[in-house]
């Protein structure tokens, strides 16, 4: 499905990001039972 002519025409611009800036580290979720005691 879609249009591949469009993409192709058209590319949507991305945002350039810093390549040097670190990338934040994810926490994982943890459930407030596990901690909260």
């Amino acid at each position: 499905g879609g249009a591949p002519g469009r993409l192709a025409a058209r590319p949507l611009p991305r945002p350039r990001r810093h390549p040097r800036e670190p990338r934040r580290a994810v926490r994982p979720r943890r459930r407030p039972g596990e901690f909260l005691v």
